[in-house]
């Protein structure tokens, strides 16, 4: 006996293989958005923990006013991105996608400048989780 027996799928089945990927992708494109803004935030966190560090450390060390802010600056992401650092006078600006945060460093103190872009979904500022 001879089978004509050919393997492949049939129209409907890649269709409806199609939409049950489309319907996971949607599930999960948002929940990747906020991990991705989450770890960023995380990742912003910890260098401006280590910054604070290494600030306090040179402050102790030559109990001179004059801070050096260059090689404090190793301690911060400064290569563009949207998840990095950007310098300004006497400070930074910390940059989570669309979220911009300004630091000043005023007499040894690192400040939080609130700016018109570092609100969050429920209206806290940025500067309160920093």
């Amino acid at each position: 006996m001879f089978f004509n027996s050919k393997k492949a799928f049939s129209l409907l089945e890649v269709i409806l293989a199609l939409l049950i990927m489309g319907v996971l992708f949607s599930f999960a494109l948002p929940k990747f958005t906020n991990y991705q803004q989450s770890s960023c935030m995380t990742k912003l966190q910890m260098q401006i923990f280590n910054f604070k560090i290494a600030l306090k450390k040179q402050i102790n060390q030559t109990n001179n006013p004059n801070i050096d802010l260059m090689g404090l600056y190793t301690h911060l992401d400064l290569k563009p991105s949207n998840c990095s650092f950007q310098t300004q006078k006497n400070g930074f600006i910390a940059i989570n996608g669309d979220k911009k945060i300004s630091f000043i460093l005023k007499n040894g103190i690192l400040e939080c400048q609130p700016t018109k872009s570092d609100k969050l979904h429920n209206n806290e500022s940025l500067c309160d989780i920093f």
